[in-house]
Protein backbone atom coordinates (compact mmCIF):
# COMPACT_ATOMS: atom_id res chain seq x y z
CA UNK A 1 0.00 0.00 0.00
CA UNK A 2 3.24 2.38 0.79
CA UNK A 3 4.41 1.59 -2.39
CA UNK A 4 1.41 2.09 -4.43
CA UNK A 5 0.15 5.44 -2.80
CA UNK A 6 3.79 7.00 -2.77
CA UNK A 7 3.85 6.04 -6.63
CA UNK A 8 1.17 7.20 -7.58
CA UNK A 9 1.55 10.44 -6.03
CA UNK A 10 4.84 10.80 -7.30
CA UNK A 11 3.93 10.46 -10.52
CA UNK A 12 0.92 12.74 -10.14
CA UNK A 13 3.26 15.84 -9.02
CA UNK A 14 6.34 14.48 -11.74
CA UNK A 15 3.39 15.01 -14.17
CA UNK A 16 2.34 18.41 -12.78
CA UNK A 17 5.65 19.68 -11.77
CA UNK A 18 8.54 18.08 -13.61
CA UNK A 19 11.37 16.98 -12.06
CA UNK A 20 11.27 19.98 -9.51
CA UNK A 21 8.37 20.77 -7.49
CA UNK A 22 7.59 23.46 -4.62
CA UNK A 23 8.29 22.29 -0.85
CA UNK A 24 4.10 22.39 0.13
CA UNK A 25 3.30 20.48 -3.35
CA UNK A 26 4.91 17.48 -1.44
CA UNK A 27 2.47 17.19 1.35
CA UNK A 28 0.39 14.88 -0.14
CA UNK A 29 3.24 12.80 -0.92
CA UNK A 30 4.53 13.35 2.81
CA UNK A 31 1.08 11.73 3.85
CA UNK A 32 1.68 8.31 1.97
CA UNK A 33 2.94 6.58 5.87
CA UNK A 34 0.02 7.84 7.27
CA UNK A 35 -2.74 7.15 4.70
CA UNK A 36 -1.22 3.32 3.75
CA UNK A 37 -1.03 2.74 7.38
CA UNK A 38 -5.05 3.72 8.01
CA UNK A 39 -6.03 2.09 4.46
CA UNK A 40 -4.19 -1.31 5.75
CA UNK A 41 -6.17 -1.15 9.01
CA UNK A 42 -9.57 -0.52 7.70
CA UNK A 43 -8.76 -3.12 4.85
CA UNK A 44 -8.13 -6.19 7.81
CA UNK A 45 -11.50 -4.98 9.34
CA UNK A 46 -8.93 -3.30 12.32
CA UNK A 47 -10.20 -0.65 14.46
CA UNK A 48 -9.20 2.60 13.02
CA UNK A 49 -10.49 4.59 16.22
CA UNK A 50 -8.09 2.48 18.01
CA UNK A 51 -5.20 3.26 15.70
CA UNK A 52 -6.14 6.56 16.02
CA UNK A 53 -6.56 7.05 19.60
CA UNK A 54 -2.37 6.17 20.15
CA UNK A 55 -2.73 10.26 19.43
CA UNK A 56 -4.66 10.94 22.91
CA UNK A 57 -1.78 9.15 25.03
CA UNK A 58 -0.56 12.32 26.56
CA UNK A 59 0.36 11.57 29.88
CA UNK A 60 3.66 9.55 29.90
CA UNK A 61 5.59 11.80 32.09
CA UNK A 62 7.60 14.90 30.89
CA UNK A 63 10.64 13.23 31.25
CA UNK A 64 9.92 11.27 28.34
CA UNK A 65 9.28 14.27 26.33
CA UNK A 66 12.38 16.25 27.46
CA UNK A 67 14.70 12.93 26.76
CA UNK A 68 12.97 12.84 23.22
CA UNK A 69 13.53 16.37 22.66
CA UNK A 70 16.59 17.14 24.19
CA UNK A 71 18.41 14.11 22.14
CA UNK A 72 17.34 15.18 19.01
CA UNK A 73 18.40 19.56 19.76
CA UNK A 74 21.70 17.88 21.27
CA UNK A 75 22.38 16.50 18.06
CA UNK A 76 21.77 19.16 15.68
CA UNK A 77 23.16 21.88 18.16
CA UNK A 78 26.62 19.70 18.48
CA UNK A 79 28.60 20.84 16.23
CA UNK A 80 28.23 24.07 17.01
CA UNK A 81 28.41 23.37 20.92
CA UNK A 82 32.25 21.86 20.24
CA UNK A 83 33.02 24.82 18.03
CA UNK A 84 32.09 26.97 20.82
CA UNK A 85 34.47 24.85 23.33
CA UNK A 86 37.28 24.64 20.53
CA UNK A 87 37.34 28.82 20.68
CA UNK A 88 34.81 29.13 17.47
CA UNK A 89 32.37 32.26 17.17
CA UNK A 90 28.50 31.36 17.33
CA UNK A 91 25.92 33.36 15.52
CA UNK A 92 22.37 32.78 17.50
CA UNK A 93 19.96 32.57 16.22
CA UNK A 94 20.98 31.47 13.30
CA UNK A 95 17.28 31.81 11.08
CA UNK A 96 14.69 33.95 12.24
CA UNK A 97 12.57 33.11 15.22
CA UNK A 98 9.54 33.06 12.73
CA UNK A 99 11.60 30.55 10.82
CA UNK A 100 11.52 27.94 13.31
CA UNK A 101 8.17 28.19 14.48
CA UNK A 102 7.16 27.69 10.87
CA UNK A 103 9.09 24.74 10.59
CA UNK A 104 7.76 22.94 13.81
CA UNK A 105 4.01 23.79 12.93
CA UNK A 106 4.51 22.37 9.69
CA UNK A 107 6.30 19.03 10.25
CA UNK A 108 3.80 18.52 13.39
CA UNK A 109 0.52 19.52 12.25
CA UNK A 110 0.98 19.32 8.38
CA UNK A 111 3.92 16.93 7.02
CA UNK A 112 7.08 15.24 8.41
CA UNK A 113 5.56 14.09 12.22
CA UNK A 114 2.45 12.56 10.65
CA UNK A 115 4.63 9.91 9.41
CA UNK A 116 4.85 8.27 12.25
CA UNK A 117 1.26 6.98 12.37
CA UNK A 118 2.80 4.87 9.73
CA UNK A 119 6.48 4.47 10.97
CA UNK A 120 5.67 3.50 14.64
CA UNK A 121 1.94 3.69 15.30
CA UNK A 122 1.75 0.81 12.36
CA UNK A 123 5.16 -1.07 11.48
CA UNK A 124 6.55 -0.82 14.80
CA UNK A 125 4.31 -2.40 17.20
CA UNK A 126 3.23 -5.24 14.18
CA UNK A 127 7.15 -6.19 13.02
CA UNK A 128 7.88 -6.30 16.99
CA UNK A 129 5.63 -9.35 17.31
CA UNK A 130 7.58 -11.78 15.04
CA UNK A 131 11.33 -9.70 15.27
CA UNK A 132 12.96 -8.07 17.62
CA UNK A 133 12.60 -4.15 18.80
CA UNK A 134 16.34 -3.75 17.62
CA UNK A 135 15.69 -5.20 14.31
CA UNK A 136 11.80 -3.70 13.34
CA UNK A 137 13.73 -0.31 13.94
CA UNK A 138 16.55 -1.14 11.59
CA UNK A 139 14.52 -2.11 9.18
CA UNK A 140 11.73 1.06 9.72
CA UNK A 141 14.83 3.00 9.36
CA UNK A 142 15.78 1.96 6.11
CA UNK A 143 11.85 1.99 4.86
CA UNK A 144 11.90 5.37 5.73
CA UNK A 145 14.81 6.28 4.52
CA UNK A 146 14.46 4.58 1.34
CA UNK A 147 10.98 6.20 0.90
CA UNK A 148 12.66 9.66 0.79
CA UNK A 149 14.22 9.03 -2.20
CA UNK A 150 12.23 10.76 -4.72
CA UNK A 151 12.17 13.96 -2.70
CA UNK A 152 16.03 13.64 -2.90
CA UNK A 153 15.98 13.47 -6.00
CA UNK A 154 13.87 16.66 -6.52
CA UNK A 155 15.26 18.63 -4.15
CA UNK A 156 12.33 18.38 -2.03
CA UNK A 157 13.67 19.40 1.58
CA UNK A 158 17.57 19.68 3.30
CA UNK A 159 18.98 16.23 2.56
CA UNK A 160 22.89 15.59 3.16
CA UNK A 161 25.15 12.76 1.55
CA UNK A 162 23.03 9.61 0.84
CA UNK A 163 24.90 6.93 2.67
CA UNK A 164 24.88 9.82 5.48
CA UNK A 165 21.25 10.14 5.50
CA UNK A 166 20.23 6.72 5.45
CA UNK A 167 22.44 6.25 8.51
CA UNK A 168 20.93 9.39 10.17
CA UNK A 169 17.15 8.28 10.37
CA UNK A 170 18.15 4.81 10.73
CA UNK A 171 19.46 5.54 14.16
CA UNK A 172 16.91 7.52 14.66
CA UNK A 173 14.35 5.32 13.98
CA UNK A 174 16.05 3.09 16.97
CA UNK A 175 15.93 6.44 19.39
CA UNK A 176 12.39 6.70 18.26
CA UNK A 177 11.36 3.43 18.94
CA UNK A 178 12.97 3.24 22.29
CA UNK A 179 10.83 6.50 22.76
CA UNK A 180 7.37 4.74 21.87
CA UNK A 181 8.34 1.26 23.51
CA UNK A 182 8.92 2.88 27.10
CA UNK A 183 6.18 4.96 26.52
CA UNK A 184 3.54 2.83 25.85
CA UNK A 185 2.65 3.69 22.21
CA UNK A 186 2.60 7.54 22.86
CA UNK A 187 2.51 9.03 19.57
CA UNK A 188 2.52 12.67 20.77
CA UNK A 189 5.86 12.10 22.56
CA UNK A 190 7.40 10.34 18.87
CA UNK A 191 5.74 12.93 16.93
CA UNK A 192 7.23 16.09 18.74
CA UNK A 193 10.95 14.48 18.87
CA UNK A 194 10.60 13.92 15.11
CA UNK A 195 9.06 17.11 14.57
CA UNK A 196 12.06 18.94 16.74
CA UNK A 197 14.96 17.17 14.38
CA UNK A 198 13.29 19.48 11.97
CA UNK A 199 14.29 22.36 13.10
CA UNK A 200 16.82 25.27 11.97
CA UNK A 201 19.95 24.65 13.70
CA UNK A 202 19.38 27.28 16.80
CA UNK A 203 23.64 28.32 16.24
CA UNK A 204 26.37 28.84 13.62
CA UNK A 205 29.99 28.45 14.44
CA UNK A 206 32.75 29.65 12.44
CA UNK A 207 36.45 28.75 13.28
CA UNK A 208 38.34 25.23 13.37
CA UNK A 209 35.39 22.61 13.22
CA UNK A 210 36.90 19.41 14.22
CA UNK A 211 38.04 17.12 10.95
CA UNK A 212 35.37 14.26 12.24
CA UNK A 213 32.54 16.05 11.32
CA UNK A 214 33.49 16.64 7.64
CA UNK A 215 33.34 12.67 7.42
CA UNK A 216 29.88 12.54 9.33
CA UNK A 217 28.21 15.15 10.50
CA UNK A 218 27.25 15.90 14.11
CA UNK A 219 23.51 14.97 14.63
CA UNK A 220 24.23 11.62 12.72
CA UNK A 221 27.62 10.80 14.62
CA UNK A 222 25.58 11.89 18.26
CA UNK A 223 22.26 9.69 17.16
CA UNK A 224 24.54 6.61 16.48
CA UNK A 225 26.31 6.76 20.02
CA UNK A 226 22.76 7.49 21.67
CA UNK A 227 21.33 4.25 19.44
CA UNK A 228 24.14 2.12 20.61
CA UNK A 229 23.53 3.21 24.32
CA UNK A 230 20.32 3.06 24.41
CA UNK A 231 20.22 -0.89 22.97
CA UNK A 232 23.15 -1.62 25.49
CA UNK A 233 21.28 -0.37 28.34
CA UNK A 234 17.78 -1.44 27.74
CA UNK A 235 18.36 -4.77 26.01
CA UNK A 236 18.01 -5.46 21.91
CA UNK A 237 14.91 -7.78 22.67
CA UNK A 238 12.38 -5.00 23.80
CA UNK A 239 14.42 -2.07 24.13
CA UNK A 240 12.71 -1.70 27.57
CA UNK A 241 14.40 -2.42 30.90
CA UNK A 242 11.01 -3.94 31.80
CA UNK A 243 10.89 -5.79 28.95
CA UNK A 244 7.78 -5.39 27.69
CA UNK A 245 6.11 -4.39 24.41
CA UNK A 246 3.54 -2.01 23.26
CA UNK A 247 0.12 -3.31 22.60
CA UNK A 248 -1.02 -3.61 18.63
CA UNK A 249 -3.11 -0.41 17.88
CA UNK A 250 -6.54 -2.48 16.38
CA UNK A 251 -6.84 -5.65 16.67
CA UNK A 252 -4.33 -7.23 14.75
CA UNK A 253 -2.57 -9.10 17.44
CA UNK A 254 -5.09 -11.79 17.09
CA UNK A 255 -4.54 -12.37 13.95
CA UNK A 256 -0.55 -12.48 14.44
CA UNK A 257 1.44 -15.50 16.71
CA UNK A 258 2.82 -13.85 19.57
CA UNK A 259 6.30 -13.34 19.31
CA UNK A 260 8.11 -15.53 22.49
CA UNK A 261 8.40 -14.05 25.86
CA UNK A 262 11.49 -11.96 26.41
CA UNK A 263 12.88 -13.62 29.09
CA UNK A 264 13.10 -16.62 27.21
CA UNK A 265 15.93 -15.95 24.81
CA UNK A 266 19.68 -16.59 24.33
CA UNK A 267 21.54 -13.29 26.40
CA UNK A 268 22.30 -10.47 24.07
CA UNK A 269 25.30 -8.34 24.49
CA UNK A 270 23.43 -6.01 27.08
CA UNK A 271 23.25 -8.83 29.16
CA UNK A 272 26.88 -10.20 29.23
CA UNK A 273 28.02 -6.43 29.54
CA UNK A 274 25.81 -6.17 32.45
CA UNK A 275 26.21 -9.66 34.02
CA UNK A 276 30.07 -9.17 33.97
CA UNK A 277 29.66 -5.38 35.73
CA UNK A 278 27.94 -7.37 38.57
CA UNK A 279 30.58 -8.71 40.48
CA UNK A 280 33.20 -5.27 40.01
CA UNK A 281 29.98 -3.26 40.98
CA UNK A 282 29.67 -5.49 44.32
CA UNK A 283 33.60 -5.31 45.11
CA UNK A 284 33.56 -1.28 44.60
CA UNK A 285 30.73 -0.63 46.74
CA UNK A 286 32.00 -3.16 49.64
CA UNK A 287 35.40 -1.32 49.10
CA UNK A 288 33.44 1.94 50.03
CA UNK A 289 31.19 0.30 52.95
CA UNK A 290 34.00 -1.31 55.26
CA UNK A 291 33.60 0.61 57.79
CA UNK A 292 30.03 -0.55 58.35
CA UNK A 293 28.72 -4.03 59.97
CA UNK A 294 28.84 -7.00 58.59
CA UNK A 295 25.24 -7.44 58.95
CA UNK A 296 23.91 -3.90 57.84
CA UNK A 297 26.65 -4.48 54.58
CA UNK A 298 25.05 -7.40 53.92
CA UNK A 299 21.60 -5.70 53.44
CA UNK A 300 22.72 -2.57 51.83
CA UNK A 301 24.04 -4.82 49.39
CA UNK A 302 20.88 -7.02 48.82
CA UNK A 303 19.09 -3.76 48.30
CA UNK A 304 21.36 -2.53 45.79
CA UNK A 305 21.16 -5.82 43.61
CA UNK A 306 17.64 -5.78 43.76
CA UNK A 307 17.54 -2.09 42.23
CA UNK A 308 20.20 -3.12 39.40
CA UNK A 309 17.91 -6.17 38.80
CA UNK A 310 15.79 -6.53 35.34
CA UNK A 311 14.33 -8.85 33.41
CA UNK A 312 17.07 -11.07 32.18
CA UNK A 313 16.11 -14.01 34.43
CA UNK A 314 16.57 -16.30 31.61
CA UNK A 315 19.84 -14.99 30.70
CA UNK A 316 21.52 -14.88 34.03
CA UNK A 317 20.73 -18.71 34.45
CA UNK A 318 22.11 -19.65 31.77
CA UNK A 319 25.39 -17.00 31.85
CA UNK A 320 26.16 -18.35 35.71
CA UNK A 321 25.15 -21.66 34.70
CA UNK A 322 22.74 -22.61 37.70
CA UNK A 323 19.17 -23.82 38.28
CA UNK A 324 17.07 -21.87 39.37
CA UNK A 325 13.22 -20.67 38.80
CA UNK A 326 12.60 -18.70 36.20
CA UNK A 327 11.66 -15.82 38.12
CA UNK A 328 12.45 -12.01 39.10
CA UNK A 329 12.22 -12.62 42.61
CA UNK A 330 14.18 -15.62 43.10
CA UNK A 331 16.58 -14.03 40.95
CA UNK A 332 16.83 -11.45 43.03
CA UNK A 333 17.63 -13.61 46.25
CA UNK A 334 19.98 -15.76 44.92
CA UNK A 335 21.64 -12.58 43.77
CA UNK A 336 21.64 -10.91 46.84
CA UNK A 337 22.54 -14.33 49.04
CA UNK A 338 25.02 -15.17 46.25
CA UNK A 339 27.43 -11.70 46.65
CA UNK A 340 26.53 -10.93 49.82
CA UNK A 341 28.31 -13.97 51.24
CA UNK A 342 31.21 -13.72 48.61
CA UNK A 343 31.91 -10.33 48.73
CA UNK A 344 30.72 -9.29 52.43
CA UNK A 345 33.47 -11.15 54.57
Amino acid sequence: MLVLYSGVVAAALYAVFGASFPGLAAVPYAWAPMVSAGVTVWLCGESIRDWLGQLQNLRVGLHWYLAGIGIMMIGTELETIVGVLLGGDAVVPYAPFRDYVFTFAVTLFVAGALEELGWRGFLQPRLQQRFSALQASLAIGIIWGLWHVPMILTGTGSFTVFWEYMLNVTVQSVILGWLYNNTEGALPVVMLTHASHNMPRVGNVTGNIPAVFDILSGDALFYLVCALVLTLYAGSQTLTREGTLPSVPGKFEERLPQRENPTDRWPDLSDWLWFSLVPSYCLFWESRCRHLPLVRRQQLLCLRIQRLSTFRTTAWIQLSRRQLPNSKASLQLWLCNHWSEKFCK
